[in-house]
């Protein structure tokens, strides 16, 4: 059930999904950070214009250039689709990715094909994952199965300060017992705080690995979307990277994506949650943060 939350600095009102509950926002109006307390107003309904995750703005904004081809192609009999690719933005990759079935062979989320013989996990696991970063767990788990024992991986968790490794020093086959000892550590996991990626995702080039994989539900403000997208263009990597419900994101996670040659995606927990269910391995597991 969503919450309503008002916003310390200066009293935006803002709607936010549960999975904020007990850990920290940004405002989407001031740009300032906030804790989201655990027994937070809950809403069974929501207005139409109360915030970005249920809006009818950000609904129009995301149709309506379907909706205006659609009105033009009943009046020109279909001259409109030969200007298609002018009109639909870079962002629109998004879509085509959310709508493809699964993929075969390598792939994060069943849905993102890892090319090469490398990759890391780079993964956010704040206090706003806490609902959502089972799965999280179970989308890495079901990737790692699917690169067969000549690929190699790793797996870096963003930290407040720093970075934690997997288990250092690097990169390690996809062999039956590394991705056991990779499911006991993503175990091991309590989603808290507000981590930083920039650190992480500096280790994680460092191993020079030929794609890394990048989760998270947080917005980005304009300094760090310029240092991360000059992180990565010193690198020759792939960047395939996932946006939980936050079309914000596009900003700065589509932009390296683009950058580096990769594929970006924004989805719902609860469409990821259907996509993995209908694998057998998915299992809610409960965190240790013992490492």
């Amino acid at each position: 059930m969503p919450l309503k939350v008002k916003c310390e600095h200066c009293n935006q009102e803002m709607i936010l999904d549960e999975g904020f509950a007990g850990g920290v926002c940004r405002c989407s109006q001031c740009g300032q950070m906030q804790n989201v307390a655990q027994d937070a107003p809950r809403i069974s309904t929501v207005p139409a214009d109360s915030g970005r995750s249920f809006s009818a703005g950000r609904f129009v904004k995301r149709y309506a250039v379907g909706l205006i081809i659609l009105v033009l192609l009943a009046f020109t009999g279909g001259v409109v689709i030969v200007i298609l690719g002018q009109l639909s933005p870079g962002t629109n990759n998004v879509e085509v990715e959310m709508e493809s079935g699964p993929v075969e062979g390598p792939s994060f989320l069943t849905r993102m094909p890892i090319e090469g013989n490398s990759v890391v996990y780079c993964l956010d696991h704040g206090g706003s994952m806490n609902t959502s970063f089972d799965l999280v767990r179970n989308g890495v788990i079901r990737s790692l199965e699917s690169l067969g024992e000549d690929k190699l991986f790793d797996i870096i968790f963003w930290e407040e300060e720093g970075f934690r490794q997997m288990q250092p020093p690097g990169l390690r086959y996809a062999t039956a017992e590394n991705i056991a000892l990779a499911r006991s550590r993503l175990n091991e996991i309590i989603p808290r705080g507000l981590p930083i990626p920039g650190p992480a995702l500096k280790k994680a080039l460092s191993l020079d690995p030929a794609n890394i994989c990048l989760i998270s539900d947080q917005l980005f403000d304009s300094q760090q979307q310029t240092s991360l997208l000059k992180l990565v263009s010193e690198h020759d990597v792939k960047i395939l990277a996932v946006g939980l419900f936050s079309e914000e994101m596009d900003k700065t996670f589509n932009k390296i994506a683009q950058q580096t040659g990769g594929r970006y995606m924004a989805v719902e927990p609860d469409l990821l949650r259907e996509w993995l269910m209908k694998e057998p391995d998915m299992e809610p597991t409960g965190g240790k943060d013992g490492f």
